[in-house]
């Protein structure tokens, strides 16, 4: 009797910790995001040694445990940091990586995640001649029956008669 509890002891034991195994890997694959970002920072840190990644890799690190808490304020508000930082090189890193690095992340980086604290359309504003968008300008056309400078007998073709 005593080999058989043994038995089933040792199933149970085994069963359990491969579910702990099950577990822990998907938690440590719940932001593979996360990885690529710090697999990105470990390549440009070994290809642009000067440049001192460490404070992007460590908030990387921050980022990954706001996922596993589940704290979407916290990623988004982190990843807003890391961007900003990316964008104004913070710690002297090269312009190149940077901006590298930035369009991968926003690639990798999933939608959901993103803070889009900036609208994607800029505010235009509209005048009976322009339309502009931020530094955008479209001078409008006149209608055609405002022109001055047409004879009100041709039309487009430039003769009297239509065409």
């Amino acid at each position: 009797m005593n080999a058989l509890l043994m038995r089933l002891l040792v199933v149970m034991l085994v069963t359990c910790a491969m579910g702990f195994l099950t577990s822990g890997v998907a938690l440590a694959s719940e932001c593979t995001w996360c990885d690529q970002m710090a697999n990105s920072l470990t390549f440009y840190k070994a290809t642009y040694p000067t440049s001192n990644f460490d404070p992007y890799l460590q908030k990387v690190g921050i980022l990954r445990e706001a996922v596993g808490r589940g704290d979407q304020n916290a990623v988004r508000a982190e990843i807003q940091e890391l961007f900003t930082m990316l964008r104004s090189r913070a710690h002297g890193i090269n312009d190149v990586a940077a901006d590298e690095i930035l369009n991968h992340w926003q690639m990798v980086t999933p939608m959901e995640q993103l803070n889009l604290s900036e609208p994607l359309v800029e505010e235009c504003t509209s005048t009976p001649t322009r339309l502009t968008c931020g530094n955008f300008s479209i001078e409008r056309v006149p209608d055609p029956g405002t022109k001055t400078n047409r004879h009100e007998s041709q039309d487009n073709m430039g003769g009297a008669e239509g065409g």
